[in-house]
């Protein structure tokens, strides 16, 4: 199988399995003779040198491609697998199926479905126009859709077609996932970070789920994409994982809040790493032990500069209780601890990294502020369990910040 690799109608390159098994990513020559080429991911600028052939490991995906995949072990990459025919690890036909609306501006379609040798025995998946279970990609581990808003009802757009918004659906581990995130989302508006549109919406008012989605709970969360603007239009985007290389399973190894601030701040410019200073306040005093690197993007406005993306993913994983991980996904000075993290911590971010500690910290206190002043407005309004409510206000009393 061979999948050409396209941002929105130029094409960028082709992914094939070799005879070995090798799964192997190779730029177009005309892509890369292009001066002003939009950019398809961070990593690939930084490491154009000959050959120019990208692999994966174990017959898999290279990471960068790893990562449009709805993850290993998800109900989500369950479904889809099922609904195409294939195995849950036979990445290149899982990005056929999904390749028509993924995340940012890339689109990815089958060219010839043998003629790359070694894939003769996984069956071609099934067309989405055959199966329209099969129109929708968001990776990650939630069961999450691409949808069309039509007034107050969201539908699975047909083939071809891409949505506008996100639905999240209710979660079997964990209660209440929508609202915790609506929660979370209206406090750091509240608060004044940059978040996409959002609205909690009824489960029965989305149509086309696959038949077998059954929930006990009724409400989903829409989220209106940031990375397609009002006319539909695609705008690229790359999550923090793409950006460092690095594959879905690692999201939360070997690198840290400084390398994400490092980054954003050197290609994204200074008032992007002051909102991302503010989002890490935000992380650490709404109890956020999920900020890993996929949960923090790049958008692409124009196709080559990138910016720091809006807010997103925002969850409370503390209303949780202890039977989950209560730290902080990556390391912020070397701490992960929620009570010991301090305006020092954020100070030595900046120093590490060469911004200014003394603003750094000015950001950190008057965001602090910010973030306490909006719970206490919002605090009795926001639709999260009483449980949780109280396990916010516990975490706030022992915050440092």
């Amino acid at each position: 199988m061979m999948l050409r690799v396209l941002l929105r109608d130029a094409s960028v390159g082709m992914i094939e399995r070799h005879q070995d098994g090798r799964v192997v990513f190779r730029f177009d020559e005309a892509y890369l003779a292009f001066p002003d080429r939009p950019v398809l991911g961070r990593w690939f600028e930084d490491h154009l040198a000959p050959p120019l052939e990208y692999t994966g490991q174990s017959g898999r995906l290279p990471p960068f491609f790893q990562n449009y995949l709805p993850e290993e072990d998800s109900a989500l990459r369950t479904l889809l697998a099922r609904k195409a025919g294939v195995r849950e690890n036979q990445e290149l036909p899982l990005l056929a199926v999904l390749g028509g609306d993924l995340p940012g501006a890339i689109v990815v379609r089958a060219e010839d479905p043998v003629a790359g040798g070694g894939e003769l025995d996984e069956p071609a998946p099934s067309s989405p126009a055959e199966d329209e279970a099969l129109r929708f990609s968001l990776a990650g581990m939630q069961l999450k859709f691409s949808v069309l808003q039509q007034e107050t009802r969201f539908t699975l757009p047909v083939a071809g077609q891409g949505g506008r918004w996100i639905v999240k659906l209710p979660d079997r581990r964990y209660p209440r996932v929508p609202e915790n995130e609506y929660s979370m989302l209206a406090w750091a508006r509240e608060a004044g970070i940059s978040v996409p549109d959002f609205n909690l919406v009824q489960v029965s008012d989305i149509q086309g789920l696959p038949d077998e989605l059954r929930f006990d709970e009724t409400l989903a969360l829409a989220i209106r994409r940031f990375d397609r603007d009002e006319q539909g239009t695609r705008i690229h985007q790359e999550d923090f994982a793409q950006v460092l290389n690095v594959r879905p399973r690692d999201k939360y190894k070997g690198h840290n809040y400084a390398t994400i601030a490092n980054i954003v701040r050197t290609v994204s410019g200074e008032a992007d790493y002051e909102e991302l200073v503010r989002r890490l306040v935000f992380v650490v005093l709404s109890g956020n032990a999920d900020a890993h690197l996929k949960n923090w993007s790049l958008v692409y406005p124009d196709g080559r500069r990138a910016r720091l993306s809006p807010a997103y993913d925002l969850v409370s994983t503390i209303a949780y209780g202890p039977g989950l991980d209560q730290r902080l996904a990556l390391r912020l000075s070397g701490e992960k601890e929620f009570s010991r993290v301090t305006r020092a911590h954020f100070e030595r971010l900046a120093e590490r990294i060469k911004a200014s500690p003394e603003l750094t910290s000015d950001i950190v206190s008057e965001t602090a502020l910010r973030v306490r002043d909006a719970w206490s407005r919002l605090r009795g309004s926001l639709p999260i369990a009483p449980g949780a409510r109280e396990a916010l206000d516990q975490h706030l009393n022992t915050s440092q910040l």
